[in-house]
């Protein structure tokens, strides 16, 4: 595994790479129903199809998608987001290879939080796990791109006033947190704590190993 020499800032995706996709699922797969059913007076399996249902019309190639904002008012659910994520904050964890990755790299980059999720779900990661960002840049909040690609990429390259070649992403899905930046101009690694199966050209398996890409 060779090391980056240039490297200024690290740049890291949150779900499935920071932060277990566990609290994802459970808020959006769950938790968000259960409140429909309440609403509505429908038993689970119902509020389930019809919540679904209502995501998989919309899709992830459009920005609402992403935005509990958006699903709390057509669901008809009268309730501040911020409140039901914190509601479910137990089940926010971060991943123990990245805490401790966090800990070592902290004043010597710049560490950025490069997501696809709305910001405040970034925000309130990092409130609830006390882990430090220097900056959270969310493609959908920020600017308005629905997914992860290399127009976003070459935004937060210019957002943080480096070149793209000075930034160091690592994120968990092989299109948008490696072929996407790459393309960009940055330099791009898998996480993939299964053993790097996919891309072991471009793959570390502990978070902890980026270290050694970076020093």
């Amino acid at each position: 595994m060779g090391r980056l020499g240039k490297a200024k800032v690290l740049s890291l995706d949150l779900d499935g790479t920071v932060v277990d996709r566990a609290f994802a699922e459970r808020f959006w797969m769950d938790f968000i129903p259960r409140l429909y059913a309440e609403l509505k007076g429908l038993d689970a399996e119902e509020a389930r199809r019809l919540v679904y249902a209502a995501y998989d019309e919309v899709g992830p190639g459009d920005i609402r998608w992403y935005l509990p904002e958006y699903w709390l008012e057509r669901f008809g659910i009268r309730a501040d987001p911020r409140a039901l994520i914190l509601e479910n904050a137990d089940w926010i964890r971060v991943y123990p290879d990245a805490e401790e990755l966090l800990g070592r790299v902290n004043g010597r980059y710049t560490i950025v939080a490069s997501t696809n999720s709305a910001r405040i779900f970034a925000e309130i990661y990092q409130e609830v796990l006390g882990i430090k960002f220097d900056a959270i840049l969310s493609c959908v909040s920020d600017f308005g791109i629905p997914r992860k690609n290399a127009e976003f990429y070459r935004k937060v390259a210019d957002a943080l006033g480096v070149d793209p070649g000075e930034i160091l992403h690592v994120g968990d899905d092989p299109e948008r947190d490696v072929r996407a930046p790459l393309e960009a101009g940055l330099e791009a690694y898998l996480i993939d704590r299964g053993g790097c199966r996919r891309l072991p050209e471009r793959c570390v398996d502990d978070m902890r190993k980026v270290e050694d890409l970076l020093d």
